[in-house]
């Protein structure tokens, strides 16, 4: 019996030697492959849908649970990943496992079947404005002050943006410039001479008030923003001037020589024929960024404006008004002509760009900023998706897609780290108008094709929500998530 006993104890000691180390070593995610003879890493899928409860393939293999979803013990190696929802658009991609690594599939748009989209306003509208830092956007029936109106999409009210009253309601609108969330200046042609109207937004009725006699003389480019609010610098011809529009003040000229100008938070950016400068609002506390004029001369063109776009403490951008986009990284000149528009990412240190035919992006986060003498420049990817007239584009969920106003056809594009970017048409909206998408709402207004009313679009959830979801994902048990 005694015998009998030290047996079983051996088989057992020696069944646990062998066992533990393949419990241990699966619980890590290493899995032993009989057909190579070896032992392999495995990884993990997650996958998160927008919306969420969709079927999911692997390799045509159904798992049971629904999206949100976590898939452990992959082998490493490339799999067909199918995400199936009823009244949707089948999405479907190659992607590729790495052996002890997480791949994030969280940002999966599915597209329904069929667009539908709820009309907001009926009326018949000839323009859209998109306003960026609100929750409104400003409509046109016409080209005259009394025909335009402000829209709050959140709370679902519509007004004039100038009273009817207004002796200036018959003028013609020419351009309007969006100097913070709740103030607009507004160009406007009167009795055959140009005003300027300084509109403050309200609800349901606007503050405004005739400014133009702050404007000494015509200007050709306007630099604002809310961190600045009283504040408004006209660039005209090649110098600065100052508008304090709340002590109603005009400090005219305080700069020469300007061939560039730029706002973030705190500072002024300043670009002269011979150096790069930051400054406080008020023009003083000059800092040098770049104190060389051969840099300067060999960078930029004498005879163009730049905007300039500071994107992160030692991240410049800079678009020219014929379209020459420079950062301050190697190669420093990305587009010699034609770009229309950028949108920046903070989040990611990315810029989105794009011409009359082409979309690309930089991303600063691959550049290297050590003191090396040749400097790695940022990552560029450019885009051909065979557009007619680019108009606008914005960043979606997460910078994780792109929607492009492409003439009057609006498309989403998706983007893909090792391949062309997915595109899917949505739907075509009024000839010659524009659209505003807001990121936090995850909602399109733009004017129907067919008849001009105002419209909407929910692309994907309000942020809040998709928070939430998101918050699920972390909470996944990997143990119990995989399970064909």
């Amino acid at each position: 019996m005694e015998r009998l006993r030290r047996i079983f104890f051996y088989i057992f000691f020696l069944a646990y030697l062998v066992l533990c180390p393949i419990v241990i070593m699966y619980a890590l995610g290493y899995f032993y492959e009989p057909t190579r003879k070896q032992i392999i890493q495995t990884g993990v899928l997650y996958i998160n849908t927008i919306p969420d409860k969709a079927k999911v393939y692997v390799n045509n293999k159904r798992y049971t649970k629904n999206t949100p979803l976590a898939i452990t013990g992959l082998l490493p190696g490339e799999y067909n990943l199918t995400v199936k929802m009823k009244n949707h658009k089948t999405w479907q991609n190659t992607i590729k496992i790495m052996p002890g690594t997480a791949t994030l599939m969280d940002t999966i748009i599915l597209l329904p079947d069929k667009i539908t989209s709820p009309v907001l306003i009926a009326d018949k509208f000839k323009g859209l404005m998109p306003l960026r830092n609100t929750f409104s956007v400003i409509l046109n029936k016409t080209d005259y002050l009394e025909d335009y109106y402000v829209y709050n999409y959140k709370t679902e009210k519509k007004w004039n943006l100038l009273d009817e009253k207004d002796s200036y309601k018959n003028a013609k609108v020419t351009s309007i410039f969006e100097v913070t969330e709740d103030t607009l200046v507004v160009e406007i042609s009167h009795e055959n001479s140009v005003k300027y109207l300084l509109i403050t937004l309200q609800n349901e009725k606007n503050k405004c008030e005739d400014i133009s006699n702050l404007f000494t003389e015509q200007f050709e480019h306007l630099v604002a923003n809310k961190h600045m609010k009283d504040n408004l610098f006209a660039v005209a011809s090649d110098h600065i001037t100052r508008i304090n529009i709340k002590e109603k003040t005009v400090f005219p000229q305080l700069l020469t020589g300007v061939k560039g100008v730029g706002l973030n938070d705190e500072h002024l950016f300043v670009l002269k024929e011979e150096t790069l400068f930051m400054c406080d609002p008020l023009l003083a506390d000059k800092e040098p960024l770049v104190d060389d004029k051969s840099i300067i001369e060999s960078i930029f063109s004498p005879s163009e404006y730049y905007s300039i776009y500071p994107l992160d403490d030692d991240i410049f951008v800079f678009v020219s008004t014929k379209g020459n986009l420079i950062t301050n990284y190697p190669p420093y000149r990305f587009v010699p002509k034609g770009v229309k528009g950028i949108e920046l990412d903070y989040n990611k240190q990315r810029l989105l760009f794009w011409t009359d035919k082409d979309i690309g992006i930089i991303s600063f986060a691959e550049r290297n900023k050590t003191g090396n003498i040749f400097k790695k420049g940022p990552k560029v990817y450019f885009f051909d998706i065979n557009s007619s007239k680019i108009k606008n584009c914005y960043w979606v969920y997460k910078a994780s897609h792109i929607l492009v106003h492409d003439k009057d056809n609006i498309v989403l594009l998706e983007l893909n780290k090792s391949s062309e970017p997915k595109k899917h048409d949505l739907f075509r909206i009024s000839k010659g108008s524009s659209i505003k998408y807001d990121d936090n709402l995850g909602r399109i207004f733009f004017l129907n094709a067919s008849n001009g009313s105002l419209c909407s679009f929910q692309l994907v959830p309000e942020i809040k929500f998709i928070k939430s979801m998101l918050s699920e994902i972390k909470a996944l048990d990997n143990t119990g998530n995989g399970k064909k």
